[in-house]
């Protein structure tokens, strides 16, 4: 399986954690949001989690999955900037 992580805005995102629901198989995405999995047999669901948005599972059903990523705002209240 292959495909690639943007943002709303079709940026893309790197460092997607994309991980097959109930194994430990998954990957990251790349620099330019793409990623690559080899899938298990009994693979069924992908969970695709970024810090700031909201995470995904979705069936697998094809080879290739392009997956747009949607802000979680109430998790970004939560972040704190400090300056040194």
């Amino acid at each position: 399986m292959y495909g690639k992580i943007v943002a709303e805005d079709n940026t893309p995102l790197p460092g997607v954690s994309i991980l097959v629901k109930g194994t430990s198989i998954g990957t990251v995405s790349d620099i330019n949001g793409n990623y690559a999995l080899n899938l298990p047999n009994n693979a069924s669901v992908l969970s695709i989690s970024y810090i700031g948005y909201t995470t995904k599972e979705i069936p697998i059903n094809q080879e290739s999955l392009n997956v747009k990523m949607t802000p979680d705002f109430e998790q970004l209240d939560e972040v704190v900037v400090r300056r040194s």
